[in-house]
């Protein structure tokens, strides 16, 4: 990593250091099996962290390290944003059920979607490695394909005024700003050239580093209880009415999945 800015460097040893620290602290909490794919993710983002770490920049070693971890990351992650609507849902078996795996479909069609549209609707003949680009836009795309998919579960967990675990609310935005930061930093990279390639990283990796940071400090083994109120409180009878609505839904969903 030698040739690489030396703030640059500083973020990138930061942020590997705070993958570590986040995973230790699920373990010592006794987190791990609530969140196996997030100590999965974690685990290999560190990982490959290090690896990248001991490779000479600029290198095939380095630009074939790279694009595997993008892609196993890709695929973690894919995991971590289902985990986390396992785990927001997990009083409505039911509409769980259906949101995980309408979400792997999603994911699916998506990461081929793009593909497709990354082959066909750019010109890479003027790349020295044109796979590596298209691993990158691959990545923004993945990365905005999940935050849409945590944005729609935030929004009807806000409609309806589900008492959620602390531990899940950092779960999800521990989550979702980092897929955000990537979405519009790629984007940025793509649209202003090789000149603003080194600035979106940086800027990318600093917004993991107060994300890692933020969620290390606010974890806590107690929080993994559900809490007693709503993210957003509303009045007792709009309660009821809204809490009935899932329920029913939900046993919509169970009584369909039982009689297939």
């Amino acid at each position: 990593m030698p040739e690489l800015p030396l703030l640059e460097q500083a973020l990138w040893i930061a942020q590997t250091i705070l993958y570590g620290v986040l995973l230790a602290r699920l373990i010592s909490l006794g987190l791990a099996a609530q969140h196996r794919c997030l100590i999965a993710y974690l685990g290999l983002s560190m990982v490959g962290a290090l690896l990248l770490m001991a490779l000479q920049f600029n290198t095939n070693a380095y630009a074939y390290t790279w694009a595997g971890a993008v892609i196993v990351r890709s695929g973690l992650a894919a995991l971590v944003v289902r985990e986390i609507a396992a785990q927001v849902l997990v009083e409505y078996r039911g509409l769980s059920l259906l949101s995980r795996n309408s979400m792997v479909w999603v994911v699916v069609l998506c990461a081929l979607g793009s593909l497709a549209a990354i082959s066909y609707g750019f010109d890479f003949s003027g790349e020295s490695f044109p796979f590596l680009r298209i691993l990158l836009l691959f990545d923004q795309m993945m990365a905005l394909t999940l935050m849409f998919c945590l944005v729609i579960l935030l929004g009807f967990v806000l409609w309806f005024p589900m008492p959620l675990a602390r531990n899940v609310q950092l779960y999800s935005f521990g989550f979702l700003i980092p897929l955000f930061a990537t979405g519009v930093t790629v984007a940025v990279r793509m649209l202003g050239g090789p000149e603003w390639h080194r600035p979106m990283s940086g800027i990318s990796t600093l917004v993991n580093i107060v994300c890692l940071g933020w969620w290390a400090i606010c974890l806590r083994a107690g929080a993994e209880s559900r809490v007693g109120a709503a993210i957003i409180p509303r009045g007792p009878e709009t309660e009821r009415r809204l809490l009935g609505q899932l329920a029913e839904l939900n046993q919509v969903l169970e009584s369909r999945r039982k009689n297939i």
